[in-house]
């Protein structure tokens, strides 16, 4: 008895002191997440009084909207992107000056401006996080995605969790306000369109193979045996209208967007929304060619199904 009582008293005081060095790592992970927050913000403001590279073109047309300046007059010909995000920094710096009784000087700052972008940032690693269980719960890299600001990774990761989930809707919506930071950003609907479609043609073939297996056919040899496989079994697919309706239903969202780039594109005479004497019309070239390069590990084998939490 003495025993026993010796051994509930020792595993009492580790599990007492297990719980204290939780806490201690709790306590020093918040910490440290608040100073690189603070720094974050503090150390550019120190070091870069004044806007930075391109800085130099997108802080003083989002201070103009923050001002109320919303004009045509008062756009920066040499900004190419839609005004996404300028209008959500008003968005977001707007309802501060209200709450808080902050003068314009002070909401309409670089300082200011500059905390949308790490807002952006923090949601950027919840959203990585997010897909890292959706996508490969296995795993723990994740290479990086595009060079691009703050917050059109931020929609863009987004749109594609919600796709991941079959949210394609609200997928679509977020692509279209990835779409307003940057144009090229409709690479990425359509990835999503066609993540949607390979997982439907992924489920027809392996229902196919198990019929096949269950009805024992007489197997087809040859060099391209398994390629005509594929080819009769895709044919076969397109001819269904069931099979064309369903995915007409689960896609319209991303066609409906598609449709909508078109027509800007149509209407404004190009991708971008001026056109100054450099234009870098390879960054859709850029973008695409991120996009099939993550495909092996943006697309799962098996798709989880985990609670968004």
């Amino acid at each position: 008895m003495e025993k026993c009582r010796l051994l509930m008293v020792r595993g009492g005081n580790s599990r007492k002191k297990a719980d204290k060095d939780l806490q201690e790592k709790q306590l020093f992970s918040f910490q440290t997440i608040k100073l690189l927050k603070s720094e974050a913000l503090r150390s550019p403001r120190r070091a870069l009084r004044e806007p930075y590279m391109d800085e130099i073109f997108h802080l003083p047309q989002a201070q103009r909207y923050c001002e109320g300046h919303f004009s045509l007059s008062q756009w920066d010909p040499m900004i190419t992107t839609l005004p996404g995000l300028y209008l959500l920094s008003v968005g977001v710096v707007k309802p501060a000056s209200w709450i808080f009784g902050w003068s314009e000087h002070v909401v309409c700052s670089i300082g200011m401006l500059r905390f949308v972008n790490l807002l952006f940032s923090v949601g950027n690693f919840y959203l990585l996080y997010l897909l890292l269980r959706k996508v490969q719960p296995r795993h723990k890299s994740f290479e990086t995605a595009l060079e691009i600001e703050a917050g059109s990774m931020f929609f863009t990761l987004f749109a594609y969790l919600m796709c991941l989930y079959g949210n394609h809707k609200t997928s679509a919506l977020l692509g279209f306000c990835g779409f307003m930071f940057r144009q090229t950003n409709i690479i990425w609907a359509i990835f999503c369109a066609g993540n949607v479609i390979a997982q439907k043609l992924t489920e027809a073939w392996k229902t196919e193979l198990q019929k096949k297996k269950e009805e024992r056919p007489t197997p087809i040899k040859g060099p391209f045996s398994e390629f005509r496989k594929i080819l009769q079994f895709l044919l076969a697919y397109s001819m269904s209208f069931k099979n064309l309706s369903m995915l007409l239903l689960l896609t319209w969202p991303y066609i409906l967007l598609m449709f909508l780039f078109c027509a800007f594109v149509a209407v404004n005479g190009g991708i971008v929304i001026e056109k100054p004497p450099q234009v870098h019309l390879l960054q859709v070239c850029l973008t695409g060619n991120k996009a099939v390069m993550n495909i092996s590990l943006l697309t799962p084998e098996k798709q989880s199904s985990e609670p968004l939490v």
